[in-house]
């Protein structure tokens, strides 16, 4: 059985496409995602399956290689039915979480030490992201304690630089951030390292961060990454060990060929959390 146009369209949706208008005539508009495209110049007419780009040229005569060039993908729509969702599901497959043990009644780390860290000139957080990101303060402990979506937490000690994960919390089955995701502002997503450098980002209005949690990028977190078939802006650390950079070209090694990717460069020495609004803006701007 063919598939309909209305099938067509909602492929191009699962494809990660931006469709800003659908004609009468079977021609839908959209962002093209092989170059920065402000105003959308790739038209795909589901009819006549003709697709073309008048910014980059990408060009063709059927639905199948439209398709093909997209994602990569060898496809015959004339196999069976459904192909809307069990397209989707062969190029981003859901995957399956088992839940970890979850986060300890705690506090929130408002009028407490937990709050006087967030806020102080180290983190430079304010309530509004305390509340957002809920985080508690573990008053036996001394720290503060970060929620991992339904994975886990992070705790972080208050009086000494030590951090660890509960036992049981597999973070490269995450990327931090997610369920705080908003790339409606900004096209593009962010991979920083640390749940507090995506923090201070959506403190300074970059809502479309998520940070990694450990030293590369694991296959899980390249699928998430896949769901939204949008640019990579790569902004590790800039230490003095070089480590940031040996992460960054890590995740290059994984990514390239199948993202778009940027990599941002930041002050010598700094995090992203330690950055100002002005720098991160410079680097992200400057993002080669």
């Amino acid at each position: 059985m063919a598939i309909t146009d209305k099938d067509k369209i909602q492929i191009i949706k699962d494809l990660g496409l931006q469709i800003h208008k659908i004609y009468s005539s079977g021609e839908v508009q959209c962002k093209c995602i092989f170059h920065e495209d402000k105003s959308p110049s790739l038209m795909v007419n589901v009819k006549t399956n003709k697709f073309q780009c008048f910014s980059c040229g990408l060009k063709g005569h059927s639905f199948e290689d439209f398709v093909k060039k997209i994602s990569g993908e060898e496809v015959d729509f004339g196999t069976r039915e459904d192909w809307s969702k069990a397209f989707k599901d062969k190029l981003y497959p859901k995957i399956e979480y088992t839940r970890q043990p979850s986060i300890p009644i705690l506090p929130l780390a408002l009028r407490n030490p937990g709050e006087t860290y967030l806020l102080s000139s180290k983190r430079k957080l304010d309530t509004n992201i305390i509340r957002k990101f809920n985080i508690k303060y573990w008053e036996s402990e001394n720290a503060v304690v970060v929620p991992i979506e339904d994975i886990g937490y992070m705790a972080r000690y208050i009086d000494t630089k030590k951090f660890k994960y509960i036992s049981g919390t597999r973070v490269n089955d995450r990327l931090f951030g997610l369920s705080k995701l908003d790339v409606s502002v900004y096209n593009y997503v962010m991979l920083v390292e640390g749940c507090f450098d995506v923090m201070w980002l959506h403190k300074c209005g970059y809502t479309n961060s998520l940070a990694i949690m450990h030293g590369d990028l694991s296959d899980t977190q390249k699928k998430i990454l896949g769901w939204y078939q949008l640019p990579v802006y790569i902004m590790m650390d800039n230490d003095k060990t070089g480590e940031g950079d040996k992460i960054r070209d890590r995740i290059i090694r994984k990514l390239k060929g199948e993202f778009r990717i940027k990599v941002c460069t930041l002050p010598q020495f700094n995090d992203p959390n330690e950055c100002t609004s002005q720098e991160l803006q410079e680097s992200i701007t400057n993002a080669k």
